[in-house]
């Protein structure tokens, strides 16, 4: 299989915010009502934006997906990709939106490969758009 998403997910995904929280609580020990509050607002933002991190792999011989989160696995066909897009955020994401509800939902939200330039669409981007593209003409 194909791996297509970063091997840093789970540092973004545990420690990051983990670290984040810690230095936050640490950084207001004289005021407890500030470091509270820092924390549930960074909690907000991370759950939002990192805890939906999950790590992608593509496997050849079946055309499909296998998403993993922190406890469960699941696979979905490539022919189920609606859309794929780049976020160019630091780190930068893709998101995948399916045709239809996953365990997961139907966005699958990962962190690709690091690369240098983010001016460009990120190749794995490309990759999966070319696939699923491939994957529809193929079964129409």
């Amino acid at each position: 299989m194909l791996r297509l998403s970063s091997r840093a997910t789970f540092f973004w995904k545990v420690i990051f915010p983990l670290l984040c929280m810690v230095l936050g609580w640490l950084g207001f020990n004289e005021s407890y009502t500030a470091s509270i509050f820092l924390i549930i607002i960074l909690m907000a933002l991370f759950a939002f934006a990192l805890f939906p991190l999950k790590d992608v792999f593509y496997n050849s011989e079946t055309n499909a997906l296998h998403i993993k989160g922190l406890t469960k696995e699941i696979v979905v066909d490539i022919c189920d990709i609606v859309s794929v897009k780049n976020h160019r955020l630091s780190p930068e994401m893709i998101t995948i939106t399916l045709n239809k509800s996953t365990p997961f939902g139907t966005n699958i939200r990962f962190i690709p490969p690091h690369r240098i330039g983010i001016f460009s669409q990120h190749p794995t981007v490309d990759f999966l758009q070319k696939l699923a593209l491939f994957s529809k003409r193929q079964n129409t």
